[in-house]
Parts: C-alpha cells; structure tokens; sequence
C-alpha cells in the first residue's frame, strides 16, 4: 500500500468518525424541529375548527333540518356541515314523527343571514333532509322551561290542564311541532282554542297516528296557528 492509500484511508476514517454523528444528530434535530412545526399547525387547525363560529344572536335565524331518524344525527350531520364549510350554532336535537308517523330527528341551528344560501345548497345534497325556518320557540326547551308531569289525562279542558300533563305523554312532538314548548309561547290563548288544544294533546296521548288525511290536516293546521309568528 502506498503512502497515498494510506492518507486516504486515515481522511476517510476520521471523516466517518467526525462527520457522521454531526449529520445524524443534525438530521435527528432537523426532524424533531419539523415534526414539532407540524404537530403545532395540526392543532392549532383541530382548535379552529372545533371552536362554534361566533354568530350575531341579534340576526340570527333558526333552521330546522329533519332527517329519518338516525341514532348518530349529531356526528353525522355536524362533520357534513363542517365539510360543507356552513358556520352555524347549534340550538337542539330533537326527535318525534313527521306527519306520516314517521320517526324523524329535527336537528335545529342558528345561523347568519349571509349564510342561508349555503346552508341550502348543502342540504339540498344531502338524500332525505328536508330544510325548514322556525322560530326559536320550535327549536329551544330549557331545562326550566319543561313542564312537569303533574296529572295523566287523556284530554284537558283548559290550557292548565294542559299544561299539567304535556309532560306525561309518550309522545310530546306531534307531526314536527314540540308539545312542550306550547307552554312558551306568547298569547298562546289568542291563537287556539281550548277544544283545539284537546284535539292535540287526544291524539297524541293515544299513541295512534294511523289517522285520516282529513284529520291530519285539522290538527297540523291547529298547531301551524299555535307556532305562526
């Protein structure tokens, strides 16, 4: 071996011996650094977007959105709004039957005026949602709010009556419209009548909803009355 293989191998030795652990605890801190980067902006976007947009309460409308019932409603139509990019608040989750004695969920929210548009566009892509404005009476029950059940009745002849026993019902969402917050709602007494009251809270304490389409339409024109702004 001549003296030139020989410095060559002693360059590259130490060469190795120096300069390799520099280039790994380089690498090592250069991934660290970019991970850390990375695990920062993942958060931070998790924060945004678990965080409900702030929304004028002041112009705020209500939407009702109803679906089949489905026991994961939340999930489901949360992450598709989410994905849908639709800024909303969320008001209440309620379930009933619509008025062909179907089991459905109201899945209720506020939202901009601005945003409505979008709103629309969005359910109108979903298959079996269908989108309504309510008032925030049809979309809100406190814990305060909720009647007690005081007396089981099977018809009432007043509204404090009525009020006495809403809350003993198997059913208090009768074809889409809350029992409940009948209750909350102003002048209530100048909208329908105690006999129009009674032919409400009768059906619904029956359990039967195998009903005329005569019927139907009496009652779901009552309580339209009931909730009309």
């Amino acid at each position: 071996m001549n003296i030139s293989n020989i410095k060559n191998s002693k360059i590259l030795k130490w060469t190795l011996i120096i300069g390799l652990p520099t280039i790994l605890v380089a690498g090592y801190y250069g991934y660290t650094y970019y991970k850390k980067r990375k695990d920062e902006k993942n958060n931070t976007n998790t924060d945004t977007e678990s965080k409900e947009p702030i929304i004028d309460e002041a112009t705020m409308q209500y939407y009702r959105i109803r679906m089949p019932y489905i026991t994961d409603i939340t999930t489901t139509l949360s992450t598709y709004l989410k994905a849908s990019f639709v800024p909303y608040k969320f008001i209440s989750i309620k379930t009933g039957m619509d008025e062909n004695s179907r089991p459905v969920v109201d899945y209720n929210i506020g939202i901009a005026p601005t945003d409505v548009q979008k709103l629309e566009e969005a359910i109108s892509k979903l298959k079996g949602a269908l989108i309504k404005k309510v008032i925030k009476e049809q979309t809100t029950v406190t814990s305060n709010d909720i009647p007690a059940c005081l007396v089981k009745r099977t018809e009432v002849k007043s509204f404090q009556e009525f009020y006495e026993s809403v809350a003993c019902l198997s059913y208090t969402t009768l074809f889409g419209y809350n029992l409940l917050a009948i209750k909350n709602i102003p002048n209530i007494e100048n909208k329908i009548t105690v006999d129009e009251l009674n032919k409400v809270f009768s059906r619904a304490a029956s359990k039967n909803f195998n009903i005329s389409d005569v019927e139907r339409e009496e009652l779901t024109n009552i309580l339209k009355k009931a909730f009309a702004e």
